[in-house]
């Protein structure tokens, strides 16, 4: 003989309550709508950075009785690729203009004594503390020294002649330097550098105002505004 089939009913109560769970699950749903999937963004890696700033360099000159520390203007600009957050690099110059060629006033323009280093370098940077905005720099490349002293046109026999000189050789360069965000896209490095370029001898021939014996070595304070894009 089969078993009697229980019958259930629901009761005025729990009917309520279930109409209410249902009628709340589907407001939430409808309120929640579908999910957002959010992509991630793109790192912009390729850094356009140019800097100003102020630098002291030695006075390679030969027996000479002017100032053996010489101050300027340094001027950089540099392309540069992220590898990662916490080492880059970058390639390009950076210049130093002596303060002097820019107020002297004796004569015209083209008799103004000159002095003038850049160099040309490849730079890597690296941040050794992961949670600190502090990273160092090292960069190798090629260096220059332009000096002319006064009245660099010499006149010898009816022949004008330009008394410029001009000496280049393997440079290096070393920095420490402190990252400030301001948006997204700009970040601001003041950086302390020093960068030293080995000057390479001029022919035995040659009455040189400039000492190969003495590097170019200059220090500079300096700002550096770098652009992600």
């Amino acid at each position: 003989m089969a078993p009697d089939k229980v019958k259930y009913t629901f009761n005025l109560k729990e009917l309520f309550i279930l109409t209410m769970a249902l009628m709340l699950l589907t407001t939430a749903l409808a309120v929640a709508g579908e999910p957002d999937f959010v992509l991630p963004v793109k790192p912009k890696n390729v850094v356009f950075g140019i800097g100003i700033g102020y630098g002291i360099a030695n006075n390679p000159c030969r027996d000479c009785n002017d100032s053996k520390a010489l101050s300027g203007i340094v001027l950089s600009g540099s392309l540069g690729y992220k590898i990662s957050k916490r080492f880059k690099i970058d390639f390009g110059p950076t210049v130093w203009i002596e303060s002097k060629d820019d107020y002297n006033s004796k004569g015209s323009a083209s008799n103004k004594s000159a002095n003038k280093r850049m160099m040309i370098t490849f730079n890597g940077y690296y941040s050794p503390i992961k949670n600190l905005p502090l990273s160092t720099k090292i960069g190798a490349g090629i260096g220059t020294l332009i000096y002319s002293r006064e009245n660099p046109r010499v006149t010898v026999d009816n022949k004008t002649t330009n008394n410029t000189e001009f000496m280049n050789g393997f440079a290096l360069t070393a920095s420490v330097l402190y990252s400030i965000q301001v948006v997204h896209n700009l970040k601001i490095h003041p950086s302390l550098s020093v960068w030293y370029t080995d000057l390479a001898a001029p022919s035995p021939a040659y009455n040189s105002y400039i000492d190969p014996a003495k590097p170019s070595i200059t220090s500079d304070l300096r700002v550096n505004f770098l652009f992600d894009f």
